[in-house]
């Protein structure tokens, strides 16, 4: 591989890691999270919402709006994930075995979509689950997310030289 494709296919891989980034840190909160390692919007192995755990007076009504929202997205993202996988597979390969700029250039847009389009999936859902949420539940979940922010960051701060 020569020099000026590394270069191009390193650019773009951070181009996009970035971008997408910078959108799920827009679209932070709710239903952010990743299967059962997620974040907020997760459900451990039996169903229940690992993120509204710890919110107070969540009614059975509400877990139950809460699950079937999660639910009802899990498919979708499912399918969002597999298609990324395989797009950043195409990319790897593609490098690997010499592609022109050209072809690069169209598999990044293609990854950089389909985590366009996850990002947003992902904040519907999470505004889907907000719009179940009282007042109050939805104060407690914005501190939440606040001190998750600040813990992450803390944590980047330690891990630089």
């Amino acid at each position: 591989m020569t020099i000026r494709k590394t270069v191009i296919l390193t650019t773009l891989t951070v181009l996009v890691t970035l971008g997408a980034t910078g959108m799920a840190m827009a679209y932070g909160g709710m239903g952010m999270g990743h299967g059962k390692g997620g974040g907020q919007g997760s459900c451990n192995e039996r169903g229940e919402m690992r993120g509204m755990k710890g919110i107070d007076n969540l009614t059975e009504a509400q877990q139950g709006q809460l699950k079937t929202i999660f639910e009802s997205h899990r498919e979708q993202m499912q399918g969002q994930r597999k298609q990324l996988q395989e797009s950043r597979q195409a990319l790897h390969q593609a490098v690997a075995q010499g592609a022109k700029a050209s072809e690069l250039d169209a598999l990044a847009s293609r990854q950089a979509e389909l985590m366009k389009q996850q990002i947003l999936q992902r904040a519907q859902q999470g505004q889907q689950m907000m719009a179940v949420l009282t007042d109050e539940q939805r104060v407690q979940v914005e501190q939440r997310r606040e001190a998750r922010m600040e813990r992450m960051e803390r944590m980047g701060q330690q891990r630089q030289f």
